[in-house]
């Protein structure tokens, strides 16, 4: 918000922000506060007036200030807790999807070994086989041995 500021004033403090004249026009020095400022800055009694419409050539104004209770903030807010809450979610179902994936990852582990074990015991039989002297059929041998 923009007000204009009295001869004689070089500059004010609220709620310790300083505030000096940043333009200037037909001999009026005008300066930028937040709007929520206005009433603490006309009180001080100073001669310090607000105006509605910013002189010609002036920077632009500040950003107005969204008050907590406004409806875009309770928006905002209840937006952050169904986010939040999704969130709380995800990660439950990450944690159940992890846990599933370690018990398969120790299941495969297992089945793995398993096959190793038989793969072992396979090839021991065909040894054992052949140092007995077993006549296999060369077909059979080697549908046995693939």
């Amino acid at each position: 918000m923009w007000y204009s500021m009295p001869e004689g004033l070089e500059g004010i403090s609220v709620e310790q922000q300083n505030f000096v004249p940043e333009h200037s026009e037909g001999g009026i020095r005008y300066f930028r506060a937040p709007a929520h400022f206005e009433k603490r800055i006309i009180g001080m009694g100073l001669g310090i007036k607000s105006v509605k419409v910013p002189p010609a050539n002036a920077p632009d104004d500040l950003p107005e200030i969204i008050s907590s209770n406004s409806e875009e903030v309770t928006a905002l807010k209840a937006q952050v807790a169904e986010l939040n809450k999704q969130l709380y979610e995800t990660r439950t179902e990450n944690s159940a999807a992890m846990a599933a994936l370690g018990a398969a990852k120790h299941e495969l582990e297992q089945k793995t070994l398993e096959l190793h074990e038989v793969t072992a015991k396979w090839g021991n039989f065909l040894n054992d086989l052949k140092e007995r002297k077993v006549r296999i059929p060369d077909e059979l041998l080697e549908e046995l041995e693939s």
